[in-house]
């Protein structure tokens, strides 16, 4: 989640990992792949979030809707903005995120749970900043 190498190497790494390494999906296939749009998000810089009870946090993400970065001992998970076009209620939004991490679906409501916010400058296929 923090910049280790050069964007263009980080694009290259993550789009292989996403495409052949996740292990909540299937290898990408050769016919797949004439299908594939490609979407490139470059996250801002995280933010930590601190609130007193998990109402209040719930009612922020409602309006706010940012990327979220969550880490529990040594759990963690994000998802980026565009997930809450899926995942529209922040109480859905962070139980998924929860179980992503390895954590039960409630953790989110644990206060000692470390919420980072994030902005993503995101690019399409098509768009003339990557030449689609």
């Amino acid at each position: 989640m923090e910049p280790e190498k050069p964007i263009y190497q980080a694009v290259i790494d993550n789009s292989l990992a996403a495409a052949f390494y996740d292990p909540r999906f299937p290898p990408l296939t050769i016919p797949e792949l004439a299908k594939v749009k490609i979407e490139i998000s470059i996250l801002g810089p995280l933010k930590k979030l601190q609130f007193s009870a998990a109402e209040q946090l719930a009612n922020y993400l409602k309006q706010k809707k940012p990327g979220l970065l969550i880490k529990k001992n040594f759990n963690q998970a994000t998802f980026l903005p565009q997930v809450w076009l899926e995942l529209s209620e922040p109480e859905e939004f962070l139980q998924q995120l929860c179980l992503k991490a390895g954590l039960d679906g409630d953790s989110w409501k644990d206060l000692t749970l470390e919420i980072y916010e994030y902005e993503v400058e995101k690019f399409q296929e098509g768009d003339s900043k990557i030449g689609g």
